[in-house]
C-alpha cells in the first residue's frame, strides 16, 4: 500500500479529496493509475458574536463588531437586523438589515449604522443589531445582540406666550403659547396671573397652573374664565407670566 499521513488541522472545513497518481512503472504497464481518497473534518464551526457600538452623536456612524471565534477554512456567513429600543427605523440612514459575510481565514468584520441628525430635541435613544445564523452560515451564534446607544445633539425649544384679545366681563382670555420647534419630549410650563388692576376674584378659576405639549406639539392656550360682576369699574389689566419651563 502506499499510505499518506494527514494533519489534524484546528479549522472547520468541507471534506478534502486527494489523489495518487502512478507513473513510468518498470517491468510492468500501467492499468489503473491514479486513486482518490477523502479526508474527512473533524472539527466543530467557530461561533459567531456581535459587540456593543460606542455611543455616537446624531448623525454619526455606531460601529458593531462581529468576530469568529477562530479561522475557518469555510465562508461563513450571518444574517442581521436592527432592533429597536426606543429609536425608530427613521433614526437610521441606509439599510436596517443585511448579511456579513467571512472569507476563509477572516475573523473579525464590522456592520456599521449611519444615524439621522435630525432637529428634535429628544432623549439618549438605544438600538440594537440581532444576528441569526443563515442557512449555509457554517458558524454558530455564541452572542447575537449588540446594543448602541444615539446621543441628541439639539438644543431645548423656546416657549413664548402671546397676548390675550381684550374681552368683556365673563368671558374667556385665551392666550397662546407656543414653542419655537418640535420637540421629542414632553414640554411643560408654569404660568401664574400677574395683577395689575385685576384680582382673584374677577376670575372663575385658578389663576395659575401648568400647560403641557405632547411631544411633536408645538402650540397650545392658556384659558382663564373671567367674571361678569355687578360693579361699574374700568377697563382693568392684568399680565401672565411663565415659569419652570422643563
Amino acid at each position: 500500500p502506499i499510505e499518506i499521513q494527514t494533519l489534524d488541522d484546528a479549522h472547520d472545513e468541507a471534506s478534502e479529496t486527494l489523489s495518487v497518481t502512478l507513473a513510468t512503472p518498470s517491468n510492468a504497464s500501467l492499468g489503473t493509475s491514479s486513486g482518490t481518497g477523502a479526508i474527512t473534518d473533524d472539527d466543530a464551526p467557530p461561533t459567531v458574536s456581535i459587540g456593543d457600538a460606542a455611543e455616537v452623536g446624531e448623525g454619526g456612524t455606531a460601529v458593531f463588531a462581529v468576530t469568529l471565534s477562530a479561522p475557518s477554512g469555510q465562508t461563513v456567513t450571518v444574517d442581521y437586523s436592527t432592533s429597536h429600543g426606543s429609536t425608530s427605523p427613521a433614526d437610521v440612514a441606509g439599510a436596517t438589515s443585511g448579511a456579513v459575510t467571512f472569507a476563509p481565514g477572516v475573523t473579525s468584520r464590522q456592520i456599521q449604522l449611519a444615524t439621522v441628525d435630525d432637529a428634535l430635541d429628544e432623549d439618549a435613544e438605544t438600538l440594537a443589531i440581532e444576528l441569526a445564523t443563515h442557512p449555509s452560515s457554517n458558524a454558530t451564534i455564541l452572542d447575537g445582540s449588540g446594543a448602541g446607544t444615539i446621543v441628541d445633539d439639539d438644543a431645548p425649544p423656546t416657549v413664548s406666550v402671546g397676548n390675550a384679545a381684550s374681552i368683556t366681563e365673563g368671558a374667556t382670555a385665551s392666550f397662546p403659547v407656543a414653542l419655537s420647534a418640535e420637540s421629542g419630549k414632553t414640554v411643560t410650563v408654569a404660568y401664574a396671573v400677574a395683577h395689575s388692576t385685576t384680582s382673584g376674584a374677577d376670575f372663575t378659576g385658578p389663576a395659575s397652573g401648568t400647560v403641557t405639549f405632547a411631544p411633536g406639539t408645538t402650540s397650545g392656550s392658556i384659558d382663564l374664565p373671567t367674571v361678569n360682576g355687578l360693579l361699574d369699574e374700568a377697563t382693568e389689566t392684568f399680565a401672565l407670566t411663565l415659569t419652570a419651563p422643563s
